[in-house]
């Protein structure tokens, strides 16, 4: 699109008979329309025509709702986002097409916005091959899991084994001093034991507890028997993802959760679950064997933050630029693969982004902010 100041100030009715902006915007390879800020079409490319099999006269000056029908609701409010004056770049689900959205305000001389430029790309095919990466490395998530649940259930595994045993000893020592006492001592010695089988009891229903409880959070965690989509406590996700890294942080890890108020959000916790665990798991191999991490949730215009900070070694600033890319290499930064990649991924899918803020030897911040308002299904 041209960027001198004749080609911003065509009016909206002037642009589909612009030889050099037609000329331009049939050169696109990628779908490309205007739209004014009645949201009708001013201008699409070739590319736009022959995806939708309509000749020019057949959608200029038609709304999207003559084009769309439905599917309409889908973009509008991004229209009314970028009628507002905002630049903004949307991934979603257009029908069964998977596509990324830039609308781009187009404003007359006096400066009002007038119209919206669309540009749209096709990434289908590239959502099915991050839904396909995102379940290889749930899976993979699943079984580090499992790996750590099996270290978790040896110490109660453990001490329902040596409740087994001692209650073994002392039922047979109870036998032989029974045999040999005389009676008014039988009754004192059968207290002794009973008390201490109670001890027992307790302590080997405590184990049961406990494990029953790790088999839960790792339910929680998976969602294997929940919808994809629904209602959930994010505090309820972030306390399983601890509960279930426990062994991973040893004794010398503090780690304070602080919780703000945060309303149930509709999302596919399974996910959120996933992109939590990377965050906690990342900010443990940057603090080492002894760190801080925090867990700070807020409320703050209509989304919700959840932040992982650690004061651990931090990130160069020339890591950044490729660190949420599938074949960023961290070093000892980051040893969690594609982690971040896929955790990004999430949080897109979600309608939400991750911040970061981060210094060398300082620390480091990440943030996912999502909105707080139910997603598109299909989304």
């Amino acid at each position: 699109m041209p960027t001198d100041d004749s080609s911003r100030t065509l009016s909206p009715d002037a642009l589909h008979r612009d030889p050099a902006v037609r000329v331009l915007a049939d050169a696109m390879p990628s779908f490309m329309a205007y739209v004014d800020s009645s949201f009708r079409y001013r201008l699409v490319n070739r590319v736009y025509r022959d995806r939708l099999g309509l000749d020019p006269e057949e959608i200029l000056g038609k709304t999207i709702d003559e084009i769309w029908g439905e599917r309409a609701n889908v973009i509008r409010p991004n229209l009314q986002r970028a009628f507002a004056g905002e630049l903004l770049t949307i991934e979603f689900m257009f029908g069964d097409v998977g596509v990324i959205n830039t609308y781009v305000p187009h404003r007359d001389a006096s400066g009002e916005v007038v119209g919206s430029w669309t540009f749209t790309q096709d990434v289908t095919e590239l959502q099915r091959s991050r839904a396909a990466l995102i379940q290889a490395e749930k899976m993979a998530s699943l079984g580090r899991l499992v790996a750590g649940l099996l270290h978790e259930l040896n110490t109660p595994v453990g001490a329902v084994r040596a409740s087994a045993e001692s209650l073994g000893t002392l039922a047979a020592r109870a036998e032989r001093e029974i045999a040999a006492m005389p009676e008014p001592a039988v009754t004192s010695g059968l207290k002794r034991c009973v008390a201490a089988l109670s001890d027992i009891a307790a302590v080997n229903a405590d184990a049961v507890e406990r494990i029953r409880g790790l088999l839960e959070r790792l339910r929680a965690f998976s969602q294997v028997d929940q919808a994809e989509l629904q209602v959930a406590d994010i505090h309820a996700s972030i306390d399983n993802v601890v509960a279930l890294t426990q062994h991973l942080r040893g004794e010398h890890i503090e780690l304070v959760r602080t919780y703000g108020d945060l309303p149930p959000i509709t999302c596919r916790p399974g996910e959120l679950n996933q992109a939590f665990m990377h965050l906690l798991t990342n900010a443990m191999v940057a603090v080492g064997e002894r760190g801080r991490i925090e867990i700070i949730t807020e409320q703050r215009a209509g989304e919700a933050r959840v932040s992982v900070r650690d004061n651990g070694c931090g990130i160069d600033e020339q890591l950044r630029t490729h660190l949420f890319t599938p074949t960023f290499q961290g070093g000892e930064r980051v040893k969690t693969g594609i982690g971040l990649f896929v955790t990004q991924n999430i949080v897109t899918r979600h309608g939400g982004r991750i911040e970061l803020e981060s210094a060398p030897g300082e620390g480091s911040t990440f943030t996912v902010v999502l909105p707080i308002r139910a997603p598109l299904e299909s989304a």
